[in-house]
């Protein structure tokens, strides 16, 4: 396994497996690898001959340079990352500088207009825009045949689908379920921050989805009826403060009154305490 920091290295070891006619599978990673990681890199086993795991610098997710601290915290990660990916068929990880990506004064950016502003981008607005640009320009450098995410983030997902569409960019999306703990809760590293008691709360996400799944077994079809059932049932949790909760639908995330054939997706965000978790589930009506 090689460790490539270097967008040029990156970009010639690519294109030596691509006219070797080998097979690439890309697995976007903002690092700190855990269960839900690891399952997509099995998946990825099964669709590619050559592997690249990318961690993404820090700054995607909105934080702001601290000088050498940051910088030695980025370091101990990306080792605890290596470390778990070492044993696991992983052939190159490619793990950029900001400043390796991004160069000084550019001002091109890849916006999925009317997507990237719904759901946590309502708050967000730059999130999406900051990953989608990434993503493009991961895919310039390693051209991968195979992109694969969990399902755990939805929104992305959908995004990402509709770039690739509108873009015409020649690869494949490929998705996975959402790796769950025994109690339910979607896998996630803010779930370590959670109290004992905290957790116990959390569980009412993933039971409210499971609520919302049953109603719809049943027959029901009006999305407020759905919602307002699973509003109660997390509500009832003080410790809980509700960020968002909306079923939409699974390709533009536009919120849907009716289910109907379309898949559609329920959303849930929500701080339990000061930690701030997500999960969803897809509904086939």
């Amino acid at each position: 396994m090689e460790v490539i920091k270097s967008a040029a290295r990156m970009h010639i070891v690519a294109r030596k497996c691509r006219a070797e006619g080998r097979t690439i599978a890309l697995i976007p990673t903002a690092g700190r690898l855990h269960e839900g990681h690891l399952s997509l890199i099995r998946r990825a086993h099964e669709l590619a001959e050559v592997l690249v795991v990318a961690i993404a610098p820090s700054l995607l997710e909105g934080e702001k340079p601290e000088g050498e601290r940051r910088g030695e915290r980025r370091a101990r990660y990306l080792s605890d990352d290596v470390e778990v990916l070492s044993p696991l068929g992983i052939h190159y990880v490619f793990a950029p500088s900001r400043e390796e990506l991004f160069a000084e004064g550019a001002c091109t950016e890849v916006v999925v207009r009317g997507l990237s502003e719904r759901l946590y981008g309502a708050t967000h607005p730059e999130h999406f825009v900051r990953l989608t640009t990434y993503l493009v320009i991961l895919f310039n450098i390693i051209h991968p045949q195979f992109v694969v995410f969990g399902w755990k983030d939805a929104q992305l997902v959908a995004i990402v689908r509709r770039m690739v569409r509108d873009l015409h960019v020649d690869v494949e999306i490929v998705t996975c379920p959402i790796v769950r703990d025994a109690d339910g809760l979607a896998v996630a590293l803010e779930n370590e921050r959670l109290t004992e008691r905290e957790r116990q709360s959390a569980r009412v996400l993933p039971q409210a989805l499971e609520k919302a799944q049953v109603l719809v077994a049943a027959g029901e079809r009006n999305t407020a009826n759905i919602l307002k059932a699973m509003r109660e049932m997390i509500e009832a949790h003080p410790t809980i403060r509700i960020e968002y909760l909306s079923i939409v639908d699974g390709e533009t995330l536009e919120p849907i009154p009716l289910l109907e054939d379309r898949p559609a997706l329920v959303m849930v965000a929500a701080f339990v305490g000061k930690v701030r978790l997500s999960d969803n589930v897809l509904l086939n009506a």
